[in-house]
């Protein structure tokens, strides 16, 4: 396994402050181009490997950005003349009623099973025989497939990245293989954590989860008490189904961007005390005081191509 160095894996924030307060512009900069300049070495790697068609599997728990990150794969690949095209796995999400059920009756979308596997082997078999097939697309209002596909085209040297959280499973990697697929690993995840003098204030999965938080609000008029109540999901699905594959991964890139917690500080704070009274009272006041250990960064200073705009 190959890993990208990202941003520092600690992060004093006495330090970013100081960023902060002294040349905003200059440290935004700084860590876009950290990030970026993984996927930048990625994408080269696969330039230098490419004969003909290649599938990627980006995996990733959510809210690591593997929409920006897949995004900017193609975008680097096109960059050196290689043909590139992204297919969610989410698109394969079987109708509701199909879904595998937890031991509480309820759907597990965790769950590798809830992907319609045969369909994506199917399609990645017509890719490579007759370079074309017709992709489905999940309606998540309905919680179904839609009756319309999308038809797919590929020729000379291109990158299939099949981006999602069920993209290292076994079910779908074997049956690639026994496709003759032989497809390189990508894993994403925030790998850096936040400290003040060699504390832990934010955590990988406390990036995560502000992310999420704010992004349902914004996206899917899910409230933060919504959220709250299928986070424990995530994670389970994150320990059982992704991280046991992990190591698994040709590549790795930290997604973490070095100045979030200071872009996410100030609508953290105005949108966690609606947590208070609740269940989730005690982790929401954990990260209510942790972000206000940050200096402040308008959603302004965020550049308009920023993973950080996937959730802000």
């Amino acid at each position: 396994m190959s890993r990208i160095r990202g941003v520092d894996q600690r992060c004093e924030v006495a330090w970013l402050n100081a960023a902060v307060r002294g040349d905003a512009a200059a440290l935004v900069e700084r860590m876009e181009r950290q990030y970026r300049a993984q996927t930048e070495t990625v994408a080269q790697a696969l330039a230098d490997t490419l004969e003909g068609l290649r599938f990627v599997m980006l995996c990733g728990p959510s809210s690591a950005g593997k929409t920006t990150t897949t995004r900017l794969l193609c975008e680097a690949l096109g960059r050196r003349a290689v043909n590139a095209v992204m297919i969610s796995l989410d698109d394969f999400y079987r109708p509701s009623e199909e879904i595998p059920l937890q031991d509480d009756g309820t759907p597990d979308f965790e769950a590798p099973e809830a992907i319609d596997v045969p369909r994506l082997h199917a399609c990645a078999r017509e890719l490579v025989q007759t370079g074309h097939t017709l992709l489905p697309r999940y309606d998540f209002a309905a919680h179904a497939p839609c009756e319309e596909t999308v038809p797919l085209t590929v020729f000379g040297d291109t990158v299939v990245i099949l981006e999602g959280v069920h993209a290292f499973a076994p079910s779908v990697t074997a049956g690639l293989e026994q496709e003759g697929i032989a497809p390189i690993k990508v894993y994403i995840n925030t790998m850096s954590r936040f400290t003040e003098d060699g504390r832990a204030l934010l955590g990988r999965r406390d990036l995560r989860l502000t992310r999420r938080l704010l992004r349902d609000e914004r996206t899917r008029a899910t409230s933060f008490y919504q959220t709250m109540t299928m986070w424990d999901d995530v994670i389970r699905g994150l320990t059982t189904y992704i991280l046991p594959y992990a190591a698994s991964a040709d590549y790795t890139v930290d997604t973490t961007i070095g100045y979030e917690p200071s872009v996410m500080a100030a609508p953290m704070r105005a949108r966690l005390p609606s947590l208070f009274g609740t269940e989730y009272e005690a982790r929401a006041r954990q990260l209510y005081e942790a972000y206000g250990r940050f200096e402040p960064l308008p959603l302004s200073a965020v550049p308009s191509g920023s993973l950080l705009r996937e959730f802000l």
